[in-house]
């Protein structure tokens, strides 16, 4: 290996490191935000203590805070019992959590988590995923002949982009797609005749795509594999023939089911889960998919990241109509399309690179991997934007997961492979005449636009008039009052419905002034850049060039990518708190189950955000997850409507839901809220602190409790219809859907209480009852396929009751009832990736002592 191969991975291994030293080397921690910025931490805090906090935080990524981290506890919670994490009863009724993807199990980057502290595992993981980005794509890129500083400055676009640093605390995104490098080397292993390699490189690759937890990028990196498998293996034809062709192919097809084999654990019991009609999946229509295109004014980052405002800048705005955007993405995009999912920003020097690679295409001695990823690159990006193309690409299985804005994946890793092509192609001897002269009136053109740009921005007048003829020409502006002119718009944004203050105005016409300012000052500096390299005085200052366009940016990049991933004080992260201990006080070891009520539904006047109880074992009625069990979401439906939603259940907004039988039923105690009173209801206020109100309902039934009355109907329809008759009552009479071994009377006097809980683990409960008379016992817990009982050892049916929840039968005599969670999906998943993966490490040692005997050879021969 050459000494500036050496060079150049070693400074890629370090760029992980370089880019979080906060969150590896202090007391720091790499987290978007902190509990003490939300309910009920948030009550108490000095405004000099909070205005700290918000000086750091990232409020675009707290699914982090809410969510991933609670999840990766779980996790460890499951594993440090000597079991997978297959279910999670502590929120929204239970739920199954292998199936959920995202706490990425079977990653084996994750499994930092299990191996040391998660709040600092977390600055690894993203360190880990950067560095491997970096150095797989460099890899890449010198296999395919590119020397080794444009396969530096590509690996470094792709591992610094906006794609990368802008999703790094989504590690389930960073973590997919950093493997696609890899399987790309496989399939030019293929190429070149290794096969056993490319077969072991392409299967792992895969694999390790799916388990990271988001398999809408997985699907991409495999669709793209297989791609790139097809356009290499025919462009063999002439060279070698069908055959060689067929190799290619018929291996790359193999080694992708390997990886989905290699996957198995993750993807068996999701895809059971998902498509098995007990969760709350549903596919986006065709139309749906495509109306979250790319708009084409979104563009506009790809030169200007901060144009529609960025995490940095919104920390400056209080609007209470526009919130954390700013005018410009209210009106010109859409007011759910935060600031990741339109960052797709590789810096403006690699851009300009990435369209003389483009160009340096149509030349000679060109690789078809470069050829492939100039043609992939553009089709992504006319799909992208929403052209007829993105309708074929949604009608391929599992694209429509999530957002298409997730194509800029593609485009990055097709513009950061363009932009080491065209930097080749610089420093390449053999540049035809007319293309530098192409190069040269192309920058020159570029200076004088940019040019004209920046003077521009210098008056901020004219600049607050562009606004307002933007803002007057706007869907918002139609939306709130019709056409309106621009000199109409200062009074409307003063109105009482819009309330924007003067300030938001002054900092939206700094923000355009930035944005034009950066793209003049780092095309100015990209195109020297690039003109030092055209000069060619001597290799001397050839060499010069290309560290000078290196260091370009790197600076840019990271001047982009490092304010986004700040870290977090960890003094006080997930801390106790008097409320915390509140609903943790005389609950037994179920946990009491609280639910929310009040109007305002986002955080921070959210008390105790979903999901953030779980690190203190607190049972929360609600939750915020990737699949929620639809008929738990339809119960809560049916105390009230429009309560459920893709990733949860909301918080109640009407009084009346809190006096419901169904509330009593699901044995809700507690009611969170920060509104000053709960009218009609006869819940006692319990507790309050700050704005926090905390009000107990005395009508919540047990989690588990007895009744000796039944009755059988055929469908959770009927059930359903049952539930919200007046004359239900749910502590006589339990509704079920299967057949009784017994015959229970239909209505039932209340049993006194028969049940207590004496043990609640991650997928096990048991139960001790002491029956009078045959009954069901009624565990309010959500039922699922994979739930079995025994009674006093005796296996009994668990059986569908009160529409979504568990039921045993038992009889007098009978003592303990043991619940355990034991899908088959998860077993057989479990068999097949440990088969998969132990013939993977069987003919990965092959080849390795295959490769150690050839070189011993060659290096007798010599």
């Amino acid at each position: 290996m050459r000494r500036a191969d050496v060079f150049a991975l070693a400074a890629l291994l370090l760029i992980g490191i370089a880019f979080l030293p906060p969150a590896l080397f202090t007391d720091q921690v790499y987290m978007p935000a902190h509990s003490r910025q939300f309910l009920p931490w948030r009550d108490g805090r000095s405004v000099e203590e909070l205005n700290e906090l918000r000086e750091r935080a990232n409020l675009t990524m707290t699914d982090k805070l809410f969510m991933f981290h609670p999840q990766i506890l779980v996790n460890r919670a499951a594993f440090a019992q000597g079991e997978l994490p297959l279910w999670n009863p502590y929120v929204l009724g239970g739920v199954p959590h292998l199936q959920q993807q995202v706490p990425a199990v079977a990653s084996p980057i994750v499994a930092l988590t299990l191996l040391m502290d998660p709040l600092e595992a977390w600055g690894w993981i993203a360190a880990i995923q950067l560095s491997l980005a970096g150095l797989l794509t460099f890899l890449y890129l010198r296999v395919i002949g590119h020397p080794t500083f444009p396969a530096l400055l590509g690996a470094l676009v792709f591992a610094l982009s906006g794609w990368m640093t802008s999703r790094l605390h989504y590690y389930q995104i960073t973590g997919a797609c950093l493997w696609l490098p890899l399987a790309l080397l496989g399939v030019e292993g293929l190429v070149r005749g290794r096969r056993l390699g490319g077969v072991l490189a392409i299967s792992a690759a895969i694999g390790l795509a799916f388990v990271s937890g988001f398999p809408q990028v997985a699907v991409l990196t495999a669709y793209l594999t297989a791609a790139y498998a097809v356009v290499r293996g025919v462009m063999l034809w002439r060279a070698r023939g069908q055959r060689a062709v067929g190799a290619v192919v018929g291996l790359a097809a193999i080694a992708c089911i390997w990886g989905l084999l290699l996957a198995a654990l993750q993807l068996w019991p999701a895809a059971e889960f998902a498509f098995s009609g007990e969760s709350s999946r549903a596919d986006m229509t065709v139309e749906q998919f495509e109306s979250q295109r790319l708009r084409p004014v979104a563009l506009a980052t790809w030169l200007a990241p901060e144009a529609f405002g960025s995490p940095d800048w919104y920390r400056t705005l209080r609007s209470p109509k526009i919130g954390s955007q700013s005018l410009l993405q209210f009106t010109h995009l859409s007011p759910w399309e935060n600031f990741v999912e339109i960052t797709g920003y590789i810096g403006i020097l690699p851009l300009l690179l990435a369209v003389i690679g483009a160009i340096a295409l149509f030349g000679r001695q060109v690789s078809g991997a470069d050829r492939f990823w100039g043609g992939a690159t553009l089709l992504a990006f006319l799909a992208l934007i929403g052209t007829p193309l993105l309708g074929l690409l949604s009608r391929l299985p599992g694209m429509r997961f999530g957002d298409p804005k997730r194509l800029l994946f593609v485009t990055t890793f097709g513009l950061a492979v363009l932009a080491a092509h065209g930097l080749h192609r610089l420093l390449s001897e053999r540049m035809e005449g007319t293309m530098r002269w192409r190069l040269l009136a192309s920058l020159l053109a570029l200076v004088v636009a940019l040019a004209g740009l920046s003077l521009w921005t210098e008056d901020d007048a004219s600049l607050r008039h562009q606004l307002f003829a933007w803002l007057a020409d706007s869907q918002f502006a139609r939306d709130n009052v019709g056409h309106v002119t621009a000199a109409q718009v200062p009074e409307l944004l003063a109105s009482p419905e819009i309330q924007v203050p003067p300030e938001d105005i002054d900092a939206n016409v700094a923000l355009l002034r930035a944005a034009g300012q950066h793209v003049a000052v780092w095309s100015l500096l990209a195109a020297g850049a690039i003109g030092l390299l055209l000069a060619r005085a001597n290799r001397g200052m050839v060499a010069l060039s290309v560290i000078v366009l290196l260091a370009v940016v790197s600076i840019d990049l990271l001047r982009f990518g490092a304010p986004l991933n700040r870290s977090m004080p960890r003094d006080g992260m997930y801390e106790s708190s008097p409320l915390v201990e509140l609903l943790r006080q005389d609950a037994g070891p179920e946990g009491a189950r609280f639910f929310r009520f009040g109007g305002r539904q986002s955080p921070p006047h959210v008390p105790l955000m979903p999901e953030m109880g779980l690190p203190h074992g607190l049972n929360d009625g609600q939750g915020y997850i990737t699949l929620t069990v639809k008929r738990y979401e339809q119960f809560i439906d049916l105390i009230e409507p429009g309560r459920s939603y893709t990733a949860g259940v909301r918080g109640f907004e009407d009084p009346r839901s809190l006096a419901s039988p169904l509330l009593d039923l699901l044995g809700v105690r507690y009611i969170l809220t920060t509104e000053p009173d709960l009218p009609e209801i006869e819940a006692r206020p319990r507790f309050r602190d700050g704005t926090t109100r905390v009000y107990e309902n005395p009508g919540a039934l047990p989690r588990a409790f007895l009744v000796s009355g039944a009755q059988v109907l055929g469908s959770g329809d009927e059930v359903a219809t049952a539930l919200v008759q007046s004359y239900f009552d749910p502590s006589r009479t339990a509704l079920v859907e299967g057949e009784l071994q017994s015959t229970l009377p239909s209505d039932a006097e209340p049993v006194a209480d028969g049940a207590r809980i004496l043990d609640y683990g991650l997928r096990t409960v048991v139960v001790e009852v002491s029956p009078t008379q045959p009954g069901l016992l009624v565990l309010t817990e959500n039922w699922m396929p994979g739930w079995k009982a025994t009674v006093d050892g005796e296996a009994r049916p668990v059986l569908r009751t009160d529409y979504t929840f568990r039921g045993v039968e038992v009889g007098i005599g009978d003592r303990y009832v043991h619940f355990r969670y034991s899908p088959p999906s998860a077993r057989n998943g479990l068999l097949v990736t440990l088969a998969s993966a132990g013939a993977w490490l069987l003919l990965a040692l092959v080849a390795g002592v295959g490769l150690f005997r050839s070189r011993s050879r060659n290096g007798l021969q010599r």
